[in-house]
């Protein structure tokens, strides 16, 4: 097959029908899972009003998963237990819970779009005051900011994806 049916096959909505004619039945049901999921991206990719709050998703996806690495060395080097970092990850959810109410607030100040960006700095900014923790106390004090900033920036953002899709007329994230 050559590239150019390739190509066709993964940007155009023929795909599907390109599974149905040349895959078996069995490995159809596996491919509807994995590849129909992806037409979808190009929407991402080709709109830029939808290409925004994916491209932050990923960025918080990317700023959460460096914390979560990086655990284990905090971890050594503030010489706490499991138990103690479990107490400290409780406080991060806790600030998150306190600022659930708060954050419809401040989407009335700020608007959906300024406060996820401004949301993400912050919960990016925070990150190093969770690296830099000189004890414990300061790790608990940082993580229920971070709570609270996540809190802020998933609120912004999935609001900012029900205007976005409302006023597109398509809905992607929300169905």
């Amino acid at each position: 097959m050559c590239i150019t049916r390739i190509a066709k096959i993964l940007f155009f909505n023929d795909f599907y029908a390109f599974l149905a004619d040349n895959i078996d039945d069995n490995y159809l049901v596996l491919a509807q899972i994995f590849f129909i999921p992806m037409l979808s991206l190009k929407i991402f990719f080709r709109e830029r009003k939808f290409f925004a709050p994916a491209f932050l998703y990923a960025c918080f996806a990317l700023v959460f998963s460096t914390w979560i690495i990086y655990i284990p060395h905090l971890a050594a080097k503030l010489q706490i237990s499991e138990g103690q970092i479990g107490t400290a990850l409780f406080f991060s959810s806790v600030g998150s819970f306190v600022m659930i109410p708060l954050a419809n607030r401040l989407i009335d100040i700020l608007g959906v779009g300024r406060q996820a960006f401004v949301g993400f700095i912050l919960y990016a900014f925070l990150l190093y005051g969770i690296m830099l923790a000189p004890s414990y106390l300061w790790l608990i004090a940082a993580l229920f900011c971070y709570g609270m900033m996540s809190s802020i920036f998933s609120i912004a953002v999935n609001s900012l994806i029900a205007e976005i899709e409302k006023r597109a007329g398509k809905y992607i994230m929300t169905g």
